[in-house]
This record gives C-alpha cells, sequence and structure tokens, in this order.
C-alpha cells in the first residue's frame, strides 16, 4: 500500500472495515478477527507520515466496531445464560 494515494488508501480502509463487519454478520468471525489484526499492523507503518493521522482515526473507527461487535456478542451470550 505504499504506492497508494491517500483517497486510495483511505477507500482501502473502508474496504476493509466493510469486510470486517460483512464476516462478522455472516458468521465467519476468525475472518473478522483476522481483518481486525491486519488493521491493527498498519498502524505500525509510518512510511508516509503525511496522512498517517486519518489513517490512524479511519483505523481506530475500525477497531472500535470491532470492539462493539464483540462486546454486543458477549452480552447477548451473558443474558441468554441468567
Amino acid at each position: 500500500m505504499l504506492d497508494l494515494s491517500q483517497q486510495e488508501y483511505a477507500g482501502r480502509i473502508e474496504q476493509l472495515n466493510q469486510e470486517l463487519v460483512q464476516a462478522w454478520h455472516t458468521d465467519q468471525r476468525v475472518r473478522a478477527l483476522k481483518i481486525a489484526i491486519q488493521c491493527s499492523k498498519l498502524l505500525v507503518d509510518t512510511t508516509v507520515i503525511q496522512f498517517y493521522p486519518s489513517k490512524f482515526v479511519l483505523i481506530t473507527d475500525i477497531l472500535d466496531i470491532f470492539g462493539k461487535l464483540v462486546y454486543e456478542r458477549l452480552r447477548t451470550k451473558a443474558e441468554y445464560y441468567v
């Protein structure tokens, strides 16, 4: 992803977000987790420092969505067993 413009990079990150949500809703939890891990690894790359702040926000939004999905699943499971 080194030769991408900021908009192309943001588009790729948004695509990862859509893939994560789609995988989660189709009960592909492992695939969703792998996408979340892939997003986390993108934060390490600081080669294009100009748009790192926007990249950071986009990726942390994805990780926040993943966290909410996991939380809702755990809450639903807990309510079921109570």
